[in-house]
């Protein structure tokens, strides 16, 4: 017992350590990969502005040659004149003036002078006879550009404010950002970054070929793991998923392992099978119409397990009996409040081929939702394809049962496995549910349209529904549409959902009452044939 007790002590050391290692490996990994993406972004960022820059002194270098070639260098009405039409007609330009030798403005387009003070020296443009400095201008003394050409004995003079070189959808204010413009050497704070920049922080300055002036942009590590939140809390939370898995397999090897049949029957008895809803919509109306609930076991550690790695087990132990009755009874707990008030929305179960050798799932449906707020005209119950009906004729009283109870039947799977055309010659089920490999197949199998086609036509000669399963493209949802088929199910529309974002997606689009949903769908498309109950068919 000793011995161990020991092996176990140094087994769960061993995983720690090793916990630990992914850990601080997981932390540096972050910091790399924020660093290199932040340079990215910013290199990026620094090129577009000096672009921008590029295109707007250009812009204003043209609007100053054309003034001096028409002769504007006075004071005069005329001459303001033309002044305030090159601004309306610039847009990076603020103001044109003249200016004396010294930098004095004589005079504006606003007809009187304004202070400009100089923070660098003139920066010669070449091949332009224009010149470039930073100057302060205005009450606020907002920098700006200042670019001259001489005149006769004077210069006229357009200002360019720092400012308009930022990109209209660039990240200011985000943390940890810092924006200089230079000229001359002497930077314009566009952006402060808001904290100290340090060595491991990112730098990066972009020069202009065309104009003496360089852009610098700052993203502290800080600023960048901020906005990165999300990004660095699902790394490290894959962190802390792997160093519990490391942990977890260290211990399962210092002891026995557990009865599977077992521990599927205490996760039940535990609450632990919880359900997931696969929304089914419209596709000519765009509205939602329900969901079909998917199983899914929520162990203690937070892991999900899919449905593959335990229904097969409850089938073959007998427990998938007591699983769908504890899916139903979870799933009717949660969204009893959203779909009372919704009596449109329909709520599927996958039933088992068992489940229909005597009228053992009649007493269950009215046991679970006989008093609940969900009505029984709500449910569909749908026949998988894994085991095949024994009998026949016992599954269709049980049928006929629960459609005389006011519940709908469907068949899944059409198409595959056991189920097919004798199901629906004896059964009288209500809808039919397409195979996702025949949704898959559209556009490149030829044959897997004319199944669908016929299908399709099936649906609308024997009145029942018929539902696409596994639609994952918007070509195959127009196919769907194109044919007849008006309602499906897949990862175009969502996937299976977790119950309080399923209700958030009921409540985002059936806000509306049953009244007004009816009233848009006899609006916005012809009306599908009026359904008739499998229970009131004559099927020979």
């Amino acid at each position: 017992m000793k011995r161990a007790t020991r092996k176990r002590v140094l087994v769960l050391f061993a995983a720690i350590c090793c916990a630990a290692f992914i850990v601080i490996g997981v932390e540096a990994a972050i910091d790399v990969l924020t660093h290199d993406r932040g340079t990215s972004q910013a290199t990026l960022n620094a090129r577009e502005m000096v672009a921008r820059a590029n295109v707007r002194l250009q812009r204003a270098s043209t609007s100053l040659r054309t003034l001096v070639a028409s002769g504007v260098g006075s004071c005069r009405p005329g001459d303001i004149e033309a002044m305030r039409r090159a601004v309306y007609t610039t847009t990076p330009v603020k103001e044109v003036a003249l200016v004396d030798g010294a930098g004095a403005v004589l005079c504006s387009h606003h007809g009187f002078g304004s202070d400009h003070k100089a923070m660098t020296a003139e920066q010669t443009v070449a091949d332009s006879g224009i010149t470039v400095s930073m100057v302060r201008f205005g009450e606020s003394q907002e920098p700006a550009l200042r670019l001259r050409h001489p005149v006769a004995q004077h210069y006229l003079a357009a200002l360019v404010p720092a400012e308009i070189f930022e990109a209209d959808d660039f990240i200011p204010p985000a943390q940890g950002l810092g924006v200089r413009l230079f000229l001359a050497g002497i930077p314009s704070v566009l952006h402060d970054p808001g904290e100290p920049v340090g060595p491991r922080d990112v730098r990066v300055v972009v020069s202009s070929s065309q104009f003496p002036i360089s852009v610098e942009i700052v993203r502290t590590m800080g600023g960048l793991k901020a906005e990165g939140g999300t990004l660095v809390q699902y790394t490290r939370a894959g962190g802390f998923v792997v160093c519990a898995l490391v942990i977890a397999l260290a211990l399962s090897t210092t002891r026995p392992r557990e009865d599977p049949v077992g521990e599927l029957r205490a996760a039940i008895a535990a609450g632990e099978i919880v359900p997931f809803y696969q929304p089914v919509m419209d596709i000519a109306a765009g509205r939602l119409i329900g969901c079909e609930v998917l199983v899914r076991w929520r162990k203690p550690t937070g892991e999900v397990v899919s449905p593959g790695a335990f229904v097969p087990l409850a089938e073959s132990s007998g427990l998938i009996f007591e699983l769908t009755l504890a899916l139903m009874r979870a799933a009717r707990d949660e969204v009893a409040d959203v779909y009372a008030l919704r009596p449109q929305l329909k709520l599927g179960f996958n039933i088992h081929a068992e489940h229909f050798d005597n009228d053992r799932i009649v007493k269950d449906i009215q046991e679970i939702f006989g008093h609940s707020a969900i009505q029984l005209s709500q449910l569909m119950l749908e026949v998988t394809e894994r085991a095949p009906l024994a009998d026949l004729a016992a599954a269709r009283r049980s049928i006929a049962a629960l459609q005389a109870l006011g519940a709908r039947v469907a068949i899944d799977d059409v198409g595959t496995g056991h189920s097919g055309l004798n199901y629906l010659l004896k059964l009288g089920v209500d809808a039919i549910k397409i195979d996702k490999m025949f949704v898959d197949a559209i556009g490149t199998e030829r044959y897997s349209n004319a199944i669908i086609d016929t299908l399709a036509e099936l649906g609308r000669t024997m009145r029942i529904d018929v539902i696409a399963e596994g639609v994952e493209s918007f070509e195959q949802v127009e196919y769907l549409r194109e044919h007849g088929i008006h309602m499906a199910q897949g990862y175009v529309f969502a996937p299976a959902l977790p119950g309080q974002a399923y209700i958030d997606l009921v409540e985002a689009m059936c806000h509306d009452s049953p009244e007004a949903d009816a009233l848009k769908m006899v609006r916005n498309r012809t009306p599908l044939p009026r359904y008739i109950s499998a229970r009131n068919r004559q099927i020979g």
